[in-house]
């Protein structure tokens, strides 16, 4: 990605045939924004969607990524936004948003119509939500090096602190999808750049989140291994049994274990992930019976990590029964069981004590979070054709800006397993247009 610091306003070293062409070029992209905002797009699929890109954009293209100067890569992204508000044809909008994100990073006068079509794109295909939130995060991280030059190092510590708290927010997501390698590095890349800019307030919650996923590194690892080889064949049951046990044991993640459990356990067994997915205080006694046999059963094998968090499920189950069927012979000597289990563990009492909580806690949780659902986009009227800058002083000529790459189109290959239902606590929540609104005012500094 270039450094956007030195930006062009419109002339350059050529001299005046470098600034006749970009007119000329100029007055083609006004002419393809008018022909975009005004097309009915009937696309069939993503092949169709290219094919009809490049024949409305190739020209563009070529000619924008033909200068020395990233003005025009600016303009072209807003044309390619505005396009994409005006399109019905979801494949053809996605498209047009990735390359209005693509030109647009490269002008800081892109750089909104970038996040604007991330917005886009996040509200259309819900699945790519914490994709956008990466993207967005580059975009913070070309402001924050440009802010690094200005004279008001106010600016440059706001765009730090704005770029940590962003950093944080992917981690956390990451953390949901237990993708917990890329998220421990995201957060010891906050901390530096929260160091480098005097922004304490996060620090402590940063090396506790680091602290909290360190442990869960290499279970990511196993996950995306074994994940990697059910893609390569679906039918492959030793992949499915890994991940079925590492989500069930050591994530603790019955209902996304449940995914890969269909491949290799029966029906009775299906149903105990189902009752684990539920509050423990909707469980009858019975029910929360086969669930304590069930997990206690499981602490024989396992890492400690996942031993704990049978033994743990095991002892919040039986307590439930205990709830319900006070002084219960057999969950009374289950429970000291367990206990003696844990303290071989080395879980002293008060940890112990800290796991229940925490867990049924957890397991309490009623309401779900609301599921992201695609949005239709909306028609909008058509924008008024981007009007050309006046033209400044001659300034030396930018660096020669790096290629974009074409739109490809998707690569035929099998995507990797994810778990079809997740627990409630770890859906994504659909970003809001305040979320928004506040995450792009980094661009007014």
């Amino acid at each position: 990605m270039m450094n956007t610091s030195t930006m062009d306003s419109g002339s350059n070293a050529r001299g005046d045939s470098g600034g006749t062409f970009r007119g000329n070029l100029f007055v083609t992209m006004v002419g393809l924004a008018a022909l975009a905002l005004s097309a009915s797009l009937v696309l069939g699929d993503a092949a169709s969607a290219k094919a009809k890109f490049d024949e409305t954009y190739g020209v563009a293209i070529r000619g924008v990524k033909s200068t020395r100067t990233s003005s025009d890569d600016a303009k072209l992204a807003i044309i390619l936004r505005d396009a994409a508000k005006a399109s019905t044809d979801e494949d053809y909008t996605i498209l047009l948003l990735e390359q209005a994100y693509e030109f647009g990073k490269l002008h800081t006068d892109g750089m909104r119509a970038a996040a604007d079509a991330l917005q886009h794109l996040a509200t259309i295909a819900p699945r790519r939500q914490l994709e956008a939130q990466e993207k967005l995060l580059a975009l913070y991280e070309i402001v924050f090096r440009n802010a690094a030059g200005r004279p008001d190092k106010t600016v440059h510590r706001k765009a730090g602190t704005a770029t940590t708290d962003l950093m944080v927010e992917i981690a956390q997501a990451k953390g949901r999808r237990a993708e917990y390698n890329a998220a421990v590095m995201l957060l010891r890349k906050a901390t530096a750049l929260s160091r480098s800019v005097a922004y304490s307030d996060r620090l402590d919650e940063i090396n506790e989140m680091i602290r909290d996923m360190t442990p869960l590194a290499p279970i990511d690892s196993k996950v995306q291994s074994a994940r990697r080889a059910l893609a390569r064949d679906p039918a492959d049951k030793e992949a499915a049994r890994t991940l079925t046990d590492l989500y069930l044991k050591d994530l603790d993640r019955p209902t996304s274990a449940k995914t890969y459990a269909e491949i290799v356990d029966d029906a009775a067994t299906l149903e105990l992930y189902e009752l684990a997915g539920k509050p423990v205080d909707s469980l009858a006694a019975a029910e929360a019976t086969r669930l304590a046999r069930w997990y206690e059963g499981m602490a024989g094998q396992g890492t400690p990590i996942a031993k704990t968090n049978v033994l743990i499920r095991a002892k919040v189950y039986y307590a439930r029964v205990l709830a319900q069927k006070a002084g219960d012979a057999d969950a009374t000597a289950s429970m000291t069981k367990i206990d003696l289990s844990l303290a071989a563990l080395k879980l002293d009492g008060d940890k112990v004590s800290e796991l229940v909580k925490s867990r049924r806690d957890r397991l309490g949780i009623t309401v779900a979070a609301r599921p992201v659902k695609p949005v239709e986009p909306k028609p909008v009227p058509p924008v008024p054709p981007v009007p050309p800058k006046p033209v400044d002083p001659v300034k030396p000529a930018d660096p020669v800006k790096p290629p974009v790459a074409p739109p490809a189109a998707p690569p035929v290959m099998a995507a990797e397993p994810e778990p079809k239902e997740v627990e409630p606590e770890y859906r994504e929540e659909e970003l809001t247009d305040e979320y928004w609104k506040k995450r792009k005012s980094i661009f007014d500094f």
